[in-house]
């Protein structure tokens, strides 16, 4: 695993200790799964995970061009991906919008491969438009 997903998999394991998440390693197991799927590590550098107080690991992406969330639960994923100007309000939608999910089991080897195709899409786009802060 490379620097970025074994940063958030340690953030993700301290969070599941600290706040004695029922059925701990199941969501380790599910976030290990997400990770690995990750075609290219920068697509994880600005990424950050919280637990949401009920029932998933959200993984965010709050920066100057993305405001995304992919939340890893125990048996599904959902998520979302604003690409363009964010304007940091949730209420704002920006350029581009997508929105998916799916279930995990069944589908252990590829539920996040569109997720992670559309932000390495406009990761992408955004460096061929010198648009993207590095």
């Amino acid at each position: 695993m490379e620097e970025n997903a074994s940063r958030l998999l340690k953030d993700v394991q301290e969070q599941l200790v600290q706040l004695n998440v029922p059925n701990a390693e199941q969501y380790e197991s599910n976030v290990v799964m997400f990770l690995n799927q990750c075609p290219d590590d920068r697509i994880l550098k600005d990424a950050t995970v919280a637990w949401d107080g009920e029932k998933e690991l959200d993984f965010l992406w709050d920066t100057e061009r993305f405001d995304c969330r992919f939340s890893v639960g125990l048996v599904e994923v959902r998520w979302h991906l604003w690409a363009g100007v964010n304007t940091h309000n949730q209420d704002d939608e920006c350029y581009q919008h997508g929105i998916g999910g799916m279930g995990i089991e069944g589908n252990e080897d590829f539920f996040a491969y569109t997720f992670f195709e559309s932000m390495g899409w406009e990761i992408k786009d955004l460096e061929k438009n010198n648009k993207l802060i590095k």
